[in-house]
């Protein structure tokens, strides 16, 4: 039935309300200014009430250039939006619009394609393969079915009571200052940044604790014959100084340090090599902490050396990371400002498949702000990239510790010693970072077992080297007492294997 009626009795149909807030009326009303109404209104009838479920465009021009009466058509559709949504099919849809109808013609088509026939005649059998296709075809969209899912996914994630956002990201696409595929990507790092921090957060505030580890008491020359092809994750170790230790219970032959300069590079070099080729994974990480040694008042550019060799034998190097000491033990004699520092210098098998943890520093309390410059929106997130975990502070190429203190031994033996203990935050930054729990970590100079201490503690697998028998007992009682005693692994002296 058609009617005249004043627009001050029309309101919105409830169902399609919430499609209809940010939607632009100005280039309707210059065409109903100029040629009057074409189509009348749609309206439901409820006693004096009636509701607009087709014509909402129609109706605010009509305000807005003052019409006392306008044409509706009274009709009771089954399906209120649906039928306002293809009615509509041919007008610019804001984003609201648009993901109200994806799911309105979805939830109608359902899972089969033959329950609502009535919707897809005149579609080819190429658009009945895909729902979303189908969608697009329906409602004359022109998106591909790849679109219409980043719409649901936004629209999805703003409803989430999780989102961390404090606007909505449709309502950004609308003002035009947020284009889909960026919003997409937006809610990708959010979520991928989220699923990162909360897995570092239950690593670190309730570790699950690895009993998974093997100590071997032998020269690391041999160490390749113990280890699995391809099953390393992480290959962590700080070797012999050159030239200025002398290690308890090691013979001066089997140490690297005794070497000369050239023969120590081409060691150290060589037998990473056989790792890395070898036994690392292609995932895998290899990560030297290695000193410079300054003989006759001159560096000997160690870390430097060791870099280009690795490098010309075809070795990924990612990286030098400094480690500065803030309790560096004072260099006498020598012309120069004091070191403080250690290189630790990263190198991979694939510089493309590596595993790198792109932890953030993530307040689960903040609310991650989108901003905008000119017309163009950004995420403004908390999120700091790559943080010292352990303390909050950023790290770029570069992070502080002390030195370790032998006091720190005493609770395991009292009476233990080593020449040159690590601090356990030196590996378990490279633990953390480039492995995940239940990898495996070698050490290939054991020592006190700090490498596989950090592992241990942190859900990794440990594989230890060590020369040194009192070493490896003492790594033993280390490790157990980490484990808890429920260790069922073994600490092998050349070929006996034990309990």
């Amino acid at each position: 039935m058609k009617t005249e009626i004043s627009p001050l009795k029309l309101s919105v149909h409830d169902s399609i309300i919430a499609m209809k807030l940010n939607v632009d009326h100005s280039s309707m009303e210059a065409s109903l200014d100029e040629f009057g109404f074409k189509d009348p209104i749609k309206v439901v009838r409820n006693e004096d009430e009636y509701q607009i479920w087709d014509g909402y465009r129609r109706w605010m021009a009509a305000q807005s250039l003052g019409f006392k009466q306008v044409p509706v058509v009274i009709s009771d559709p089954q399906n209120v939006m649906l039928e306002s949504i293809l009615s509509n099919s041919t007008q610019e849809r804001t984003a609201v619009e648009i993901v109200s109808s994806i799911k309105c013609v979805l939830d109608e088509l359902g899972n089969s394609q033959g329950k609502k026939r009535e919707l897809i005649n005149g579609l080819t059998e190429e658009d009945l393969k895909d729902r979303y296709t189908m969608v697009s075809k329906i409602l004359g969209l022109n998106l591909s079915s790849v679109q219409l899912r980043k719409y649901i996914t936004i629209d999805d994630f703003d409803n989430d009571p999780s989102n961390p956002l404090t606007e909505s990201l449709i309502d950004k696409i609308d003002l035009g200052t947020l284009s889909v595929s960026r919003a997409d990507n937006i809610i990708k790092r959010i979520k991928e940044e989220s699923k990162l921090n909360n897995d570092l957060d239950t690593q670190l505030k309730c570790p699950i604790i690895s009993n998974d580890y093997e100590i071997y008491n032998m020269d690391n020359k041999k160490a390749y014959t113990k280890i699995e092809d391809n099953s390393i994750d992480l290959l962590y170790f700080s070797p012999d100084y050159l030239g200025i230790k002398n290690y308890r219970n090691v013979p001066k032959e089997d140490q690297v340090g005794a070497l000369g300069l050239n023969d120590y590079i081409d060691e150290l070099v060589n037998q990473t090599l056989h790792f890395i080729k070898w036994k690392l994974k292609d995932t895998g990480v290899c990560v030297i902490n290695v000193d410079d040694v300054i003989i006759d008042n001159q560096s000997q550019a160690i870390p430097q050396r060791i870099t280009l060799k690795m490098i010309s034998e075809g070795v990924k190097f990612i990286q030098e990371v400094k480690w500065e000491k803030s309790n560096p033990i004072p260099l006498s004699n020598f012309k120069g400002f004091q070191p403080s520092t250690e290189s630790i210098l990263i190198f991979v098998k694939d510089e493309k498949k590596f595993i790198w943890n792109e932890y953030r520093n993530l307040n689960l309390e903040d609310q991650i702000i989108l901003k905008q410059t000119m017309n163009k929106t950004y995420v403004d997130s908390p999120n700091k990239r790559m943080v010292d975990v352990l303390n909050g502070e950023l790290v770029y190429d570069f992070f502080k510790t002390s030195v370790f203190q032998n006091s720190e031994f005493k609770d395991i033996d009292p009476n233990y010693k080593h020449q040159a203990p690590q601090n356990e935050k030196i590996p378990l930054f490279f633990i953390l970072f480039f492995t995940k729990p239940g990898m495996k970590v070698c050490d290939l100079y054991g020592g006190s077992g700090t490498t596989g201490a950090a592992a241990l503690k942190n859900g990794r697998s440990a594989v230890m080297f060590d020369l040194d028998p009192v070493n490896t007992e003492f790594m033993e009682k280390r490790f157990k007492i980490i484990t808890e005693g429920k260790s069922k692994n073994k600490v092998i002296n050349e070929n006996i294997f034990f309990d």
